[in-house]
């Protein structure tokens, strides 16, 4: 008897995006892109772990509500960091980058239990497809080296 499908674990996914942060060429291109394009780097995170389909409206979905909260939340939060950065108060500096990772993960977690659709075993979705339909906007050669560095992580 072969296990039942199991829903994505929210720990799995943020212990992925965590190994995947720490690679310093990941983060540089996490960053560019998302000061060029915009991007939602949890988003564009989670496309990257998650082991199956969904659905282009239910993408589209995901990317919305993501976008709002990062809209609502994760960026405003940045912002004020930011601007504390100028003011020499290294411990509101600090507090604020503990509020914006929590808000992060207030996404990461969202996303992963938001899903309610059991992994797939079958194995992993073509990334280079994937991200180039949901972030057509960056550079393929970037996309590509992006993906070359996370392979290993996934």
């Amino acid at each position: 008897m072969s296990p039942s499908p199991r829903l994505p674990d929210p720990e799995a996914f943020w212990s992925f995006a965590v190994a995947a942060w720490d690679r310093g060429d990941v983060r540089d291109l996490l960053l560019r892109w998302q000061e060029r394009h915009g991007i939602d780097v949890v988003f564009l995170l989670f496309a990257c772990w998650l082991p199956h389909a969904l659905p282009p409206t239910h993408w589209i979905s995901l990317e919305s509500a993501s976008a709002d909260w990062n809209a609502a939340v994760t960026r405003r939060i940045r912002t004020l960091r930011r601007r504390v950065r100028g003011i020499a108060w290294p411990e509101g500096y600090g507090a604020l980058i503990g509020v914006e990772l929590a808000s992060e993960r207030i996404e990461a977690t969202w996303l992963a239990r938001g899903l309610g659709t059991p992994e797939d075993a079958t194995g992993r979705p073509d990334l280079e497809r994937r991200l180039g339909c949901l972030f057509g906007r960056l550079p393929p050669t970037e996309r590509t080296a992006f993906i070359a560095a996370i392979r290993p992580l996934l």
